[in-house]
């Protein structure tokens, strides 16, 4: 089996022979009229689906000689409503393959037709994520199950970013029984995985760059391929500096960004890994097999995270009172800078717009006092009292024209 050529601007994420295995195991899954889970903190995999369902030699080869008879099509959660976006999906399949159908306006009546007709239907989904935040999206799974159960014509792959292996949806997995009979967890993309996505954008991108970054490259992202074409990227635009490539903010944005899609106690799994304090109670966790298992452990610039996470650890607003390492410090300030750092700190992590922190030191006419000079150096003069004090002035996050952000 062979992996499918680079065509349409569309970049193998994997190597032919990672792909291969990835083909056997989904399309096996609806050969055998079943349905599942992918888990995967990568959120590319779903890419390769697509891949998967335009590749005659790949679905000729598992699916057998009567691969003909299988209806293959992917789509994305964006709606509340996932069964009308499964009945259009096979509506458009169909029309491509030229097959005639009937009960468009009913996707019961429709999956019955075609199972008469012989025809099988795979349907890969992504982001199953977007249901699983709060219970109300379990209704969209519930009624998947029900269409599973009653035509076994029908089958349904899932992707999610989040473990649903995780005791917390022990019901929903339980109700659904034919919706996640196979459940397979991914892990991040191995080292040769890795070598040959960089390999690929640095001939598209005529970069050339050697081993030695290459394999540092990996060694921070883990192989989380989002993270490692951000660096390429930066490296094709600013040269062959590693430790500059590493640092970039907007890189460490994308890290922050994945960091949040953690649950509390997986952050707090991974905090203690990477500080040492792992205990045997802690490997005994749900949480810890799960990362070791899908080698979220290895995406090194985690450590960025934490120890900015560490540093804002040591600010406090208590009381109205501005404490550092225990000790009040809120005299060291004038009343307009600690009245701004008062509130960035209050909103850590969340953009403070600039109107925001202009009614903060000008109070209710702010608009006639407002002066883009003023804020700035005022923000100029509270990073070096910062600095002077210990703490991390770069805590203090300036988005152009928007506004501020602590941590």
């Amino acid at each position: 089996m062979t992996h499918m050529s680079e065509n349409n601007g569309v970049i193998p994420s994997v190597t032919p022979q990672s792909f291969d295995k990835d083909s056997k195991q989904w399309l096996k899954i609806i050969r055998y009229h079943e349905s599942g889970t992918i888990i995967s903190f990568q959120q590319d995999s779903f890419f390769r689906a697509t891949q998967i369902v335009n590749n005659y030699k790949v679905l000729k080869d598992v699916l057998g000689k009567y691969h003909r008879k299988y209806l293959l099509g992917h789509i994305q959660i964006e709606e509340n409503n996932l069964i009308e976006k499964v009945k259009q999906a096979v509506i458009e399949i169909a029309r491509k393959r030229k097959i005639k159908i009937k009960y468009e306006n009913n996707i019961e009546n429709l999956l019955r037709y075609l199972e008469l007709e012989g025809y099988d239907i795979g349907v890969f989904i992504s982001h199953a994520e977007y249901y699983l935040q709060n219970e109300d999206g379990y209704k969209m799974f519930y009624q998947l199950e029900r269409l599973l159960r009653a035509y076994k014509n029908l089958s349904i792959i899932l992707f999610s970013t989040i473990d649903i292996t995780n005791e917390k949806y022990g019901i929903l997995v339980g109700r659904c029984s034919s919706l996640f009979t196979n459940i397979i967890v991914y892990p991040l993309y191995s080292l040769n995985d890795s070598l040959h996505f960089m390999k690929v954008n640095c001939r598209n991108w005529n970069l050339k760059i050697n081993t030695k970054i290459k394999e540092e490259i990996f060694k921070n992202t883990g192989g989380y391929h989002w993270l490692t074409r951000h660096i390429l990227r930066f490296l094709r635009e600013h040269g062959n500096n590693i430790n500059e490539a590493l640092t970039d903010q907007f890189l460490l944005n994308k890290v922050e960004i994945l960091w949040k899609r953690l649950t509390d106690k997986e952050q707090l799994i991974v905090k203690k890994y990477f500080m040492n304090r792992l205990n045997s109670d802690d490997k005994k966790t749900h949480e810890y097999n799960y990362l070791s298992k899908t080698k979220i452990f290895d995406i090194n610039l985690f450590k960025k995270i934490i120890e900015k996470e560490v540093k804002t650890d040591k600010i406090h607003i208590i009381n109205g009172e501005l404490l550092f390492n225990g000790e009040n410090i809120s005299l060291k300030f004038s009343p307009k800078e600690f009245a701004i750092i008062k509130l960035l700190i209050e909103n850590k992590g969340r953009l403070v717009e600039r109107e925001k922190l202009a009614e903060k030191i000008w109070g209710a006419k702010w608009e006639d006092k407002y002066s883009d000079w003023a804020i700035d150096r005022l923000i100029y003069r509270l990073r070096n009292k910062m600095k002077k004090i210990g703490i991390d002035y770069k805590l203090l996050k300036t988005l152009k024209t928007r506004g501020m952000i602590f941590g």
